[in-house]
């Protein structure tokens, strides 16, 4: 069973994609993506998007986006909100691959 730490990497590698941040650029988990990261609303509204759609399931509508905040709290609710076959799929995806393919797809600016 996967671990919220494990997903936080991969949270963390998700968001460093949507803002085009390099290895060097250090992010807290649990800084504020807005306020201290500076994720704006679409940014944040595409990673959220990014996440569900690589969990490969739809945004569920009770989806409080200001309890989604940081990179621990997404980290938490994939883990607490999805069963294990789910959060493990998540895990094996190749984020710089899936990526790509969005973007040559045009799903992704």
């Amino acid at each position: 069973m996967a671990t919220v730490e494990q997903v936080r990497v991969r949270v963390e590698e998700i968001i460093r994609a949507t803002l085009k941040l390099g290895s060097d650029v250090e992010l807290n988990p649990d800084s504020d993506l807005v306020k201290e990261i500076g994720l704006d609303s679409i940014e944040a509204f595409e990673s959220v998007a990014l996440l569900h759609e690589m969990l490969g399931v739809r945004i569920p509508e009770d989806l409080d986006p200001k309890a989604m905040g940081t990179i621990s709290n997404l980290s938490a609710y994939i883990v607490s909100k999805y069963d294990a076959a789910k959060v493990d799929a998540f895990l094996a995806i190749d984020v710089a691959a899936r990526l790509a393919s969005m973007h040559e797809g045009g799903e992704l600016a």
